[in-house]
């Protein structure tokens, strides 16, 4: 679908939003380019938006920057993405209820401590189909969850549902 840039700041009641799936040689962020235009210093024109999902492929390594600048964002879904760690960035999406994350084996690494910290209204956290992070982000009956380095528990212990498959 073609969306010149002037159309895009007539979506001012946009509230919910899902890109994707591509084919695997279409890139994500050549695409995207164009939506998140709108998201940057001044434009900012999604003020409403609270719901978006992104679907990508094992061989993008990153996400778009450009979400952080979504301020009333409550649900974020991440599909099939390559990256390995969650940036810390994240921190600043503080209206960020749930964060689904499905599909992306790569990934190792939540957002620092900090970070998933910061996101206070936090409240559900989906995790399927992550097999390096899923170890990671059990619950250990010792204490040692808080203190080995590669425990992501610590981080998410505070999120009152978690669903980890």
């Amino acid at each position: 679908m073609d969306l010149p840039k002037g159309k895009l700041c007539s979506l001012t009641n946009l509230r919910s939003f899902g890109i994707g799936p591509f084919s695997e040689t279409t890139e994500l962020h050549s695409f995207l380019d164009l939506f998140f235009y709108a998201l940057q210093p001044p434009h900012y024109y999604f003020p409403s938006l609270s719901e978006l999902s992104l679907f990508g492929w094992p061989h993008w390594e990153s996400l778009p920057e450009q979400i952080q600048y979504l301020s009333v964002l409550t649900g974020l879904e991440l599909v099939g993405f390559g990256v390995k760690s969650l940036p810390d960035w994240f921190g600043k999406l503080s209206t960020l209820e749930q964060l689904g994350l499905w599909d992306c084996k790569k990934l190792e690494n939540l957002p620092s401590h900090q970070s998933m910290r910061s996101l206070t209204k936090l409240s559900e956290l989906q995790i399927d189909n992550y097999p390096l992070l899923k170890e990671r982000c059990k619950p250990e009956s010792t204490s040692s969850s808080t203190t080995d380095p590669n425990s992501e528990w610590s981080k998410i212990c505070h999120i009152p549902e978690i669903v980890i498959d």
